[in-house]
């Protein structure tokens, strides 16, 4: 939905000035998560949009008082379970949208993957997606993916590429393992080597063997193993964004 039909829908609610800066916010959330935006900004967006006329200032002590914001320097931003009740109020105007997935909660929390690349970030939201909904093959499918993926991109930072090719072609995910994992690898730590063995055992068993289908407890067995082999390659290739 466009930000102008959500305003439109927006305005046969008849929400007070409150309601409707934090569905503003909600709004850009959904947009781009854990989104901070100033009380003068909303109240902007309502005068611009014919919402109504707030004063700032009294809107920034609402916002305040209503409990559903953190407050920060830069401005404010949803609590986790006001996404959950603004949505819940704003359902009539919605119609379907995309189910919430609570990537801070997710099989690879946030923490470990954001401000990395965009592609990083949407295998790793992928990957979330498919465990909340138990799609566990495609998860370890994923996992998979994502080893692969921050194994070239370390020997790519450490401009050591044409190491882990044949014929000006990456090689298949069992020769880059035993590359970085060897003894003139990329420097990994003893528990990532080991984790990353494990993790592309399930993602080859959900991608090749048409008789097993993953189950949670295959997903939580590599849990701990996908977060430290993350971690450790996402740091080993610099991909975090300064």
């Amino acid at each position: 939905m466009s930000f102008d039909d959500f305003c439109r829908k927006l305005s046969t609610l008849n929400l007070g000035v409150t309601d409707q800066a934090l569905a503003l916010l909600w709004f850009h959330d959904e947009k781009t998560p854990e989104v901070r935006m100033r009380a003068g900004e909303l109240a902007s967006l309502i005068r611009k949009t014919g919402l109504g006329n707030p004063n700032q200032t009294r809107l920034t002590e609402t916002l305040r008082k209503s409990r559903q914001v953190n407050e920060h320097s830069n401005g404010f931003s949803l609590k986790s379970l006001a996404r959950m009740q603004i949505r819940e109020r704003l359902e009539t105007i919605l119609g379907d949208t995309k189910p919430k997935v609570d990537q801070d909660l997710g099989f690879l929390p946030r923490p470990v993957w954001t401000n990395t690349r965009g592609y990083v970030e949407k295998i790793c939201e992928q990957m979330n997606s498919c465990f909340q909904f138990e799609i566990y093959d495609g998860a370890a499918v994923l996992a998979r993916r994502l080893i692969e993926t921050l194994i070239i991109e370390s020997y790519e930072h450490l401009k050591r590429a044409d190491e882990i090719k044949k014929d000006g072609e990456y090689r298949m995910l069992a020769d880059l393992i035993n590359a970085a994992t060897g003894d003139s690898g990329i420097n990994m730590a003893r528990d990532a080597k080991k984790g990353v063995k494990a993790i592309k055992e399930i993602g080859d068993r959900s991608a090749h063997n048409r008789r097993f289908n993953a189950t949670k407890p295959d997903l939580e067995k590599i849990q701990s193993d996908l977060r430290i082999a993350a971690e450790d390659l996402i740091n080993i290739a610099d991909l975090r964004r300064k």
